[in-house]
C-alpha cells in the first residue's frame, strides 16, 4: 500500500466538501503555439468560506493565509473566493454537502441543506430548479449528484436515481427532452434489483462518457434506464474486503465514488476503517492505501 501524505491545514472551520475546477485563466495566457493544458482549481467549501487550496502542483506560489495556512510553504490554504447571491449578498457555504463541475455550463452543482444551486465561474449562485412545480424526491434530502458532458444532471435521492433536463443550450439533445421542452423536465432511472442498501451514489466520467451509481456494496454501469454490474456485490458476505474483478470483489461499505483522470474509479471503502479503493473501467477492483 502506498503511504499517504498528511498536510494538516489548520482550517479554522469545519471543511463541509472539495471541489474541482478549471482555474480561471489569466489575461496574458491566451495564444501561443504550445498553449499548455489549464491548471485545476481546488476550492474548499467551509463553515466559514470557500478557500482555494494552493501548492498541490509543487510550485508553492500564490496568495496565502486566507483561513490559516499548512505548515511549510507547500499546500496551504489560500484566499476566499466570494460567492454572491443572486440579490448580490455574500452567499454563505456552511450548508454546503458535495459539489461537482460541469463543464458545458463552466459552473459548479452544489448541494446544500436546502436543495440544489448552481455556481458560475464568477460566483453567483442561483437556482437552477426554480420553476420546477412537482419534484418526485425531497429537495432537500438530495446527497450524490453527478453532472454528464451535456449539462444534465443526475440526483440520487430517496434510492432512485432522476436525470433532470435543466435548461441548457444542448437540451434538445437528450432523448426525450422534447416531450417535457426544451427548458427542461425530469425522467427516473430504474434502481430496482441492485444488490445492497438501495442506491446511494452517482458519478459521470466526462472522459469515458460513462454514468456510474452504486449501493454500499456494488458499482452499476448506466446505460440508458438499465444498470449492469461492474464490481462488487453480495458475493462472500457482508463486512468482507477483498480485490478482484466484477463479482468477486467485495467492498465493506461505499462512502463515495470518484472518477479520475486515467479512466478509474477511486472508491472511499469501510465503516470503523476507511480504505481507498480503485476500480478500472472494466471492473477490476484494487486496494491502493488505508485512509486512517
Amino acid at each position: 500500500m502506498a503511504t499517504p501524505r498528511v498536510v494538516d491545514l489548520r482550517l479554522e472551520h469545519p471543511l463541509r466538501c472539495v471541489a474541482v475546477r478549471p482555474a480561471p485563466r489569466s489575461a496574458g495566457s491566451g495564444g501561443g503555439a504550445q498553449q499548455q493544458p489549464q491548471a485545476q482549481q481546488v476550492l474548499l467549501f467551509t463553515d466559514g468560506g470557500c478557500f482555494e487550496l494552493l501548492g498541490l502542483d509543487g510550485a508553492g506560489g500564490g496568495a496565502g493565509g486566507g483561513a490559516g495556512s499548512a505548515a511549510g510553504a507547500g499546500v496551504r490554504v489560500g484566499p476566499a473566493v466570494p460567492l454572491r447571491d443572486a440579490d448580490n449578498a455574500e452567499w454563505p457555504c456552511d450548508e454546503v454537502r458535495y459539489a461537482t463541475y460541469d463543464a458545458s455550463s463552466s459552473s459548479l452543482y452544489a448541494t446544500t441543506d436546502a436543495g440544489l444551486v448552481r455556481i458560475d465561474a464568477e460566483g453567483r449562485v442561483t437556482d437552477p430548479l426554480s420553476g420546477y412545480d412537482r419534484l418526485p424526491f425531497d429537495i432537500k434530502g438530495l446527497e450524490a449528484i453527478a453532472v454528464d458532458h451535456l449539462g444534465i444532471v443526475y440526483v440520487a435521492a430517496e434510492e432512485e436515481l432522476c436525470m433532470l433536463l435543466l435548461p441548457s443550450r444542448q437540451a434538445g439533445q437528450v432523448a426525450g427532452a422534447e416531450a417535457h421542452g426544451a427548458g427542461g423536465g425530469l425522467i427516473q432511472l430504474t434502481s430496482a434489483n441492485l444488490d445492497g442498501g438501495g442506491l446511494q451514489y452517482v458519478a459521470y466520467d466526462p472522459r469515458l462518457g460513462r454514468l456510474y451509481v452504486a449501493t454500499d456494496r456494488a458499482i452499476y454501469g448506466v446505460r440508458g434506464t438499465t444498470a449492469a454490474l461492474l464490481a462488487g456485490g453480495t458475493n462472500g458476505g457482508s463486512g468482507m474486503c477483498r480485490d478482484g474483478a466484477g463479482c468477486r470483489a467485495c467492498f465493506r461499505f461505499i462512502r463515495r465514488v470518484m472518477p479520475g483522470h486515467d479512466g478509474c474509479l477511486y472508491v472511499v471503502d469501510g465503516r470503523s476503517s476507511l480504505q481507498l479503493r480503485k476500480v478500472t473501467p472494466d471492473g477490476v477492483v484494487s486496494t491502493l492505501q488505508q485512509l486512517d
